[in-house]
């Protein structure tokens, strides 16, 4: 959840997170994957998306993709065989939420109060379209394709494999 703290896990660890240590066990099947470490797939595909404006709705299509999306743990796992027995993994998937994403979700509170100051995270709070042009060299809003002038991409869905 957006704002939910752990005293485990800390964005400012110098070091690699410790997977097979006990006190991270606990919070790893609770933390997406490709957090902690990258997936390690050689190949991914990007699936962009608008979500339902209404918030049920919206919540419907998480709790869809709930079971596909890789947990920190799983992916630890795997990549432990994969170094020890060369064997693959299953195929990791991860769901990443724009600001607007997360407020179709009914998180807009809590994404009010978990940036302070709100301009630390301006791009994000009003979605990159704003500023892409010139951060990203990105071509003008009307000469985008049609899904991507009005800046309706509230998720990313990440799915890759080694084959």
């Amino acid at each position: 959840m957006l704002g939910a703290r752990t005293s485990a896990f800390s964005l400012s660890n110098a070091r690699p997170i410790d997977t097979e240590a006990d006190e991270n066990r606990q919070w790893l099947p609770k933390l997406q994957g490709n957090i902690a470490s990258g997936h390690e797939r050689d190949h991914g595909y990007l699936i962009s998306f608008e979500l339902p404006a209404e918030e049920t709705a919206a919540q419907g299509v998480v709790v869809d993709l709930k079971d596909l999306i890789t947990d920190a743990d799983r992916q630890a796992r795997e990549s432990r065989r994969y170094r020890r027995s060369k064997i693959t993994g299953n195929s990791f998937a991860s769901l990443l939420l724009s600001a607007n994403g997360y407020r179709r979700l009914g998180f807009a509170k809590q994404l009010n109060c978990a940036f302070a100051p709100p301009d630390s995270a301006k791009d994000f709070l009003e979605g990159m379209n704003r500023n892409s042009v010139a951060m990203f060299d990105d071509p003008p809003l009307a000469q985008r394709e049609n899904g991507y002038r009005e800046g309706g991409i509230d998720a990313l869905l990440l799915v890759a494999d080694d084959d």
